[in-house]
Order: C-alpha cells, then sequence, then structure tokens
C-alpha cells in the first residue's frame, strides 16, 4: 500500500485508488486506468494536470506506455479507427502538447 500514485504505477500490477471513506474509485492495471479514469476524481489524482515532462515510450502488459525520465507512467497509446477507415493510435491519459519543432516537452 502506498499514497505516492507514481510508485503505485511503477511497481504494482494491480492498482486500487481509493475515495475518501475508503470506498474504491477505480481497480484495475496501471495501463488500464490511465487509458480510463473512471471520472475526474480519478484522472486528477493519477495526475492529469501535471505540468509538462520528457517522455518516452515503453511496453508494458502488452500496452505502449508514455513514461518520464523516472519511470512514471503518463499515458497509453491505443489503436483508433476513425469513421473514414482510417487508423492511428491516439493518447489516453494526461493531456499533452505534441511540438514539431525544439526541445522536448
Amino acid at each position: 500500500m502506498t499514497h505516492d500514485i507514481d510508485e503505485a504505477f511503477l511497481l504494482g500490477d494491480q492498482i486500487a485508488i481509493l475515495r475518501e471513506g475508503g470506498r474504491i474509485a477505480q481497480l484495475g492495471t496501471p495501463a488500464e486506468i490511465l487509458a480510463n479514469p473512471a471520472d475526474d476524481f480519478v484522472a486528477s489524482f493519477i495526475g492529469a494536470d501535471r505540468g509538462k515532462r520528457a517522455l518516452h515510450i515503453e511496453s508494458q502488459e502488452g500496452s505502449d506506455v508514455l513514461v518520464d525520465a523516472d519511470g512514471r507512467p503518463a499515458g497509453v497509446l491505443v489503436d483508433q479507427r476513425s469513421s473514414t477507415g482510417s487508423s492511428g493510435r491516439a493518447l489516453s491519459g494526461e493531456s499533452l502538447a505534441v511540438t514539431a519543432e525544439g526541445p522536448p516537452l
């Protein structure tokens, strides 16, 4: 058990995020929670409102997970198909700014 979400995501296979009063807000793997926060409370708790960080992609649990230099997960890349039939990858998790030029975020 830990109160540090970064530590939990780094070390845990299954994560339980508890609301005030000990009620479970969400239960799942780090990748599942990052990809689909159950609600605004969970999104805020996992750090969706954190500042900018330099990220890289690691394969974890069969998913491509974006992690920072300290190994803290920030989001998950998911396959996505548009209504026109084209496919691509989308980020699920934190809100990130992606730029074509300049230093890493």
